[in-house]
């Protein structure tokens, strides 16, 4: 993959990758679906997958609740405070 290199005013410089080609851009995809196999990233794979981090969630929140709260009024102050003096 060749790069061009840019300099402006001797102290601005941009490296730009140029786009790569079709054959290199397949094997990347190629390595991806290898990698995370594609084929058992099914629908009703994923929601089981999402339901039991879900249940393993709320059943840390059963049993923290202190701890649950803090944090749940922790980023609802941060929500305020950002809304208010942000904007």
């Amino acid at each position: 993959m060749a790069t061009t290199t840019y300099i402006y005013n001797n102290s601005d410089v941009e490296t730009v990758q140029s786009a790569s080609s079709c054959n290199e851009f397949a094997h990347e995809v190629e390595g991806i679906s290898h990698r995370f196999n594609l084929r058992r990233l099914t629908a009703p794979r994923t929601y089981l997958r999402q339901l039991r981090m879900y249940r393993r969630m709320a059943q840390f929140i059963d049993r923290h609740t202190v701890l649950s709260n803090l944090w749940i009024g922790g980023w609802s102050l941060a929500l305020f405070l950002y809304i208010f003096l942000h904007y």
